[in-house]
């Protein structure tokens, strides 16, 4: 049998467990990334607009490349966009409006060529994942 001070400790924990998850907001991730394979590779040719930095007045093209000619970048880039989620409707279509194209070359070399904006998005919008879907990665395999 329960005693009520265990009884009630356990329903402050609860709640206050409760309080912390449905107040929280998860922090956005983008993520970049490449199997590990030698011929996988992801291109993603954008406005610097895409990058959390970014935002200029004036937009310049630029080229995110995984894996990285920077050695240490590695075989996966990480960018942080503060909290929240992505949502399919407010954010995906102002972030993937940013985006000319993804080529995403798979180990055995099948190829992926997102050029237009639609196809673009609605890829975007399946590689959502993670706790309310915070988190986006494009991966080559």
């Amino acid at each position: 049998m329960t005693t009520p001070r265990a009884f009630t400790t356990a329903l402050a924990f609860s709640a206050l467990v409760l309080l912390t998850l449905s107040a929280c907001d998860p922090g956005r991730v983008f993520v970049i990334k490449t199997s590990g394979e030698p011929d996988a590779s992801v291109a993603i040719y954008a406005s610097d607009k895409l990058l959390p930095q970014g935002g200029h007045s004036t937009s310049q093209d630029i080229v995110i490349r995984v894996p990285s000619p920077e050695a240490w970048q590695g075989r996966e880039i990480v960018y942080y966009y503060g909290l929240g989620t992505w949502s399919e409707v407010n954010l995906m279509p102002s972030f993937a409006q940013h985006i000319d194209s993804i080529i995403i070359v798979n180990h055995n070399q099948e190829v992926t060529a997102l050029r237009s904006q639609p196809e673009i998005l609605a890829y975007l919008l399946e590689q959502r994942h993670g706790f309310a879907k915070s988190r986006l990665t494009i991966e080559a395999k």
